[in-house]
């Protein structure tokens, strides 16, 4: 079994000069949870991950993981297993070697290593990959190897930054799978920085959205996709229908927007954009008080048509009153 002991942030604080990278950071992640740290690029997530590692020096606060302080401890003692957007295997070692170098510097036995490392093998999809060469992997396959590697010393926390941020699409969403699957059937306790609000959905069972150095939010993510704290949290996470009304910000889901003739019932509005997508017409609607929404449907209107907008009620989702 992987790590399980959790991780403790109390008041963490990061500072480049008069610059705070990292404000005032609190967490609680519970033995095997997954927490994803969500937020825009510059936001301080990779920041705070590195502070965690020990690679960047506390202004404030403090970190403790697997059960101890970790005020002081060099980065190689904290029991931390790490993995980044760029998977940096060693060329001179096969995939096996890679997998068991943590091990092996744990004074392991060989009989051990081979077990843990056909264990993982197994576990991240490269069953029978452990005699081929570094060089002969593709992109996905790099990062499984980095992902069993990172985790076979068995360590208290892993944490991965970015780590599907080189992939292309269909490769992200695949390894998106296995990195959920492998985790949570580890138990292992993790922290998963990520700028793409998909994959932290379905990496996480909690996320966590950063702002200028700050968490915003913090919840599982269907609790942050229905409940975003504010108007950033709901924009960040993919949300576009955000209209004022009645001294409250509402969400309107674009699946329960309905587009009639400008005599229909609802706002009025005219149709600024209009494209076909995925077997339905998808067009963006300035309404008269100046907000835009956009609506799917099987009939098209034509850009610059008056129309009107209407919702079904129990459809939308309060975010907060407007700043």
């Amino acid at each position: 079994m992987s790590g399980g002991a959790g991780l403790s942030l109390a008041g963490v604080t990061v500072r480049y000069g008069e610059t705070v990278a990292v404000d005032d950071v609190s967490l609680e992640v519970a033995p095997g949870e997954i927490v994803a740290l969500l937020g825009p690029s510059g936001c301080g997530k990779s920041t705070l991950l590195r502070a965690i590692a020990g690679l960047e020096p506390l202004a404030a606060g403090s970190v403790a993981a697997g059960g101890r302080l970790l005020d002081g401890v060099p980065t190689h003692e904290r029991d931390l297993g790490l993995m980044f957007q760029e998977h940096v295997l060693f060329d001179h070692l096969d995939v096996a070697g890679n997998v068991a170098y943590g091990p092996a510097r744990q004074g392991r036995s060989a009989g051990e290593r081979a077990d843990r490392v056909a264990e993982l093998l197994a576990l991240v999809g490269l069953d029978g990959f452990g005699g081929r060469r570094v060089a002969s992997l593709s992109g996905g396959e790099a990062q499984r190897v980095a992902l069993a590697r990172a985790l076979a010393p068995s360590p208290s926390l892993v944490m991965l930054d970015e780590p599907l941020g080189a992939l292309d699409r269909s490769r992200r969403d695949e390894l998106t799978a296995v990195l959920r699957r492998v985790l949570t059937g580890l138990g292992q306790t993790a922290l998963h920085v990520t700028h793409d609000q998909t994959e932290a959905f379905a990496v996480a069972d909690r996320v966590a959205v950063m702002r200028d150095g700050r968490l915003v939010q913090v919840a599982p993510p269907e609790v942050v996709w229905r409940s975003p704290a504010d108007r950033f949290v709901a924009e960040f996470v993919g949300h576009r229908n955000l209209v004022d009304g009645d001294g409250r910000l509402e969400i309107w889901p674009e699946r329960a927007v309905w587009l009639a003739g400008a005599d229909g019932e609802g706002r009025t509005g005219t149709v600024a954009a209009a494209r076909f997508d995925d077997g339905e017409w998808v067009h963006e609607v300035r309404l008269d008080d100046g907000s835009v929404v956009v609506t799917r449907g099987a009939r098209a209107s034509a850009v610059g048509s008056s129309v009107s907008v209407s919702i079904e009620p129990e459809a939308v989702l309060v975010v907060s009153p407007p700043a």
